[in-house]
């Protein structure tokens, strides 16, 4: 029974637009239907007034050996992403049925628009090639490669910029570069279009107008990253880098023993300023086959560069620290072999004794290999020297972030990570790297961009059957708290991975519940089957190309668009580099061979991609704003009538539909986790106000007034507790009326011609995502670097 009622004014504020909400608030969501953020300030659940009319778009690819026949999908999925965007469909009001696509000025022949056309947008690229980062593996520039009669420099660094690259010669001799990519971007922004009347582009950029001009050049850059970088991937930390670090290194240097980072890299503050917009809607989109493999070089002291090296053996983790099947990273006596005397532990008794050279069975224990050292870190080494999860997702949801002295203040043996600098990605200005005053860098102005102006899409190691993604059938894009203990185990973190799926864990050996070594390569439709993937290169003249390798979360047929194949004769020398199986016919058994070769073994017909954990953690720390989807395509044949008759399956469309579902589709307004008190003429107890800024004024034709005396004192109370400035506490606030009974249409009052909000449950409207929804009218909106929030009563 309802004894009273409280105005709930606690958790995280955040500036509008926002499809989020609180993650401490009192009142919070949950699951799918929630937003993530840490920015602090007051106020409640977050709404989202409008959709983005600017998209920066930051593609993060992977360019290791394995990634060739992903950028392909890529860049033949780009058009669909491009295409969506600038030529929304036209759907069918009531039932959301597409009808057809709208013309180059957003105009539709049946029905109505799904949401307006972007007619601003930039795209740029980054690779996950960063380098050795002190170590002596991935040097820059690195050895030429063989491949198609030329030799290419595999770009082993690409150091976190903007690239501008291309792979079109014959022979492969020389990369090139795209013409339109001014400034390593691609601008979109049509001229001659009735949203840009009396705009300008970005200065400096290449204004293209042309959609289809636009998704060849994208597509171009996007392959143009290639795949023979380096081998140990940055996939989180290469857009960070770009995005997100306020002071951005220019070098590592070791030759004190230690890790320093120094200078600053003003390439990066250039292309940055000109990249990031500060009022548009970013999205990063990540593609790799793989976990991610950056090392915090500083971490152990400054000592963890030495995970970069192939001269240096890491010492085991103690006993406390348990197996891999019964992992105990959380006990106190889990701790590395080299801290303190380990002498009597027969877990620090199994390194070699000569580790100058490296018995077979030595180099295959994945704690040595140099491409498996970033897996199950804490299990093997009694420490993880990775960078934490939560410094990517402050990078996306604070607007405070550490610089480097924030992430290791003196005397830090490990990341520490105070947010003592305004993050760039939340900035209203950037510098443009004429100086590197670390003040400068730190102290940049209050942007309007909000965490739920940032979507991360991770294009993954990750079944496809996990997702969840069906064509038409949106409610199966998302992804249950189930779905995701299936996905990633109850904490992968601590590496407990209880109810997780057997294809997502990393592992050498063969996994249990799926087909053994000895089953045909067919007899598990996801992965094939489990192999021994510790029988390598040295066990036979010419075997796997790994010593030691780990097994695959799903797979997929080699072929083109046309579905036929473009399986790789591992015996040709051009074909060494990105190769999987033996290159000597009978080198390995069969059950030694990977399930992606054929024949002899020497023929693969199929691509891998392993448990992108790390990646796909960060989605689901993101909440609403973190998109995941597989790698390993559902259909990799285009039908013949594609043009007219596209198939959503195709590729990586599901990921792309996903993304602008997301971006593009939401409903203004925000989910609700649960089902406020109604009132006798239908509304319900909450109300929606609106921090303006300074010197702005509450403004009628849009359904703002003068919020009520009681609600401003109390709104005012929950600022001050939440340390707001005094310039904060003086802005004007604002309550945005409330529609209901025949102001609405269709139970909603998103078309409706009246200015304010409404209460909307599943009741009402059967097809909405959420059980119960706050909806905003197109009509009702608040001045740029404004804070619209949500409070509701609740019952105590």
């Amino acid at each position: 029974m309802m004894k009273t009622k409280a105005w709930i004014f606690s958790g995280l504020m955040f500036a509008m637009p926002l499809l989020s909400c609180s993650s401490t608030s009192t009142d919070t969501c949950s699951g799918s239907a929630c937003g993530s953020g840490t920015d602090g300030g007051a106020g409640g659940t977050v709404l989202r007034l409008s959709r983005p009319d600017k998209l920066d778009v930051l593609f993060a690819i992977d360019n290791s050996a394995s990634m060739g026949d992903k950028q392909a999908y890529l860049g033949r999925t780009i058009p669909d992403l491009v295409k969506r965007l600038v030529t929304p469909n036209c759907v069918d009001p009531n039932s959301s049925q597409v009808l057809g696509v709208s013309d180059a000025q957003g105009n539709c022949a049946k029905g109505h628009l799904e949401f307006p056309p972007v007619h601003d947008m930039h795209i740029g690229v980054v690779s996950s090639a960063l380098g050795n980062r002190g170590g002596d593996i991935c040097p820059d520039p690195g050895f030429p490669v063989a491949v198609g009669g030329g030799q290419l420099d595999p770009h082993n660094d690409d150091h976190g910029h903007l690239l501008n690259r291309t792979l079109t010669t014959t022979p492969h001799d020389a990369w090139g570069t795209q013409p339109d990519a001014v400034e390593n971007l691609l601008a979109w922004f049509p001229s001659s279009s009735k949203a840009n009347a009396g705009k300008a582009p970005t200065p400096g950029t290449k204004p293209l107008s042309d959609a289809k001009v636009l998704q060849s050049d994208l597509a171009s850059l996007v392959t143009g990253v290639g795949a023979y970088g380096c081998g140990i991937e940055s996939q989180l930390e290469s857009w960070y880098r770009f995005l997100i670090q306020p002071d951005p290194y220019q070098r590592i240097d070791t030759s004190s023993g230690k890790a320093v980072w120094q200078g600053v890299d003003t390439t990066i503050l250039t292309q940055r300023r000109v990249f990031l917009r500060p009022d548009s809607t970013v999205a990063v989109i990540v593609l790799t086959d793989e976990n991610d493999s950056e090392i915090d070089v500083r971490s152990d002291g400054q000592m963890s560069h030495r995970f970069m090296s192939r001269s240096w053996y890491p010492p085991h983790a103690t006993s406390g620290c348990g197996t891999f099947a019964s992992p105990t990273p959380g006990r106190a006596d889990c701790m590395s072999c080299a801290n303190g005397d380990h002498s009597s532990d027969p877990q620090c008794k199994a390194k070699p004794s000569d580790t100058s050279v490296l018995t077979y069975s030595a180099r295959t224990d994945w704690g040595y290999d140099m491409n498996l050292r970033h897996v199950h870190m804490k299990q093997k080494y009694g420490f993880d020297a990775q960078f934490p999860i939560s410094r990517y997702v402050a990078g996306l949801t604070s607007t405070s972030v550490p610089n480097r002295d924030g992430e290791y203040p003196a005397g830090a043996a490990h990341y520490v990570g105070q947010p003592n600098c305004k993050n760039p990605l939340f900035a209203a200005e950037l510098p443009d790297g004429s100086s590197t005053d670390p003040n400068l860098l730190c102290h940049l102005p209050d942007g309007p961009r909000t965490p739920g102006d940032v979507f991360y899409l991770i294009i993954g190691g990750v079944p496809q059957e996990l997702v969840h993604f069906r064509a038409n059938d949106r409610a199966a894009s998302t992804i249950t708290a189930s779905d995701w203990t299936r996905i990633l185990g109850k904490d992968p973190e601590n590496l407990d991975y209880t109810g997780i799926d057997p294809h997502m864990i990393e592992s050498v050996q063969p996994r249990g519940g799926l087909p053994g070594p000895s089953s045909p390569n067919t007899a598990d439709p996801i992965s094939g089957r489990e192999w021994i993937t510790d029988q390598g290169k040295d066990a036979g003249q010419g075997g796997h190309t790994q010593d030691v390798d780990l097994q695959y979360a799903c797979i997929f047929p080699l072929v083109d668009a046309q579905g036929t194949s473009v399986a790789r004769d591992c015996t040709l020398a051009d074909n060494l580099p990105t190769c999987d199986c033996p290159r000597t016919a009978g080198a390995l058994t069969p059950a030694q061979t990977p399930p992606l070769c054929s024949g002899d073994g020497t023929m693969q017909t199929h691509a891998k991609a392993y448990p992108s954990v790390r990646e796909i953690l960060l989605a689901k720390e993101l909440n609403e704003q973190g998109i995941v989807s597989s790698i390993c395509p559902i259909d990799v044949v285009k039908p013949a009538d594609d043009d007219t008759n596209p198939d959503p399956l195709y590729g990586y469309r599901p990921a792309v539909t996903s993304l602008v579902d997301r971006m593009m589709g939401a409903p203004t307004g925000t989910c609700l986790s649960e089902d406020p008190p109604r009132n006798t003429d239908g509304t319900v107890a909450c109300t929606v106000l609106a921090l303006l800024p300074a010197g702005q004024a509450c403004d009628s034709t849009h359904g703002f007034a003068a919020a009520d005396a009681d609600t401003v004192s109390k709104y005012r109370s929950q600022q001050q507790a939440s340390g707001a400035t005094q310039s904060d506490l003086a802005r004007p606030i604002c309550a945005l009326r409330q529609l209901s009974g025949a102001e609405l249409v269709d139970a909603s009052c998103e078309q409706s011609s009246e200015a304010g909000w409404c209460y909307v449950s599943r009741a009402d409207l059967p097809t909405q995502r959420c059980s119960q929804a706050i909806h905003v009218s197109t009509t009702a909106t608040a001045p740029l670097g404004a804070r619209v929030t949500v409070q509701c009563q609740k019952a105590l």
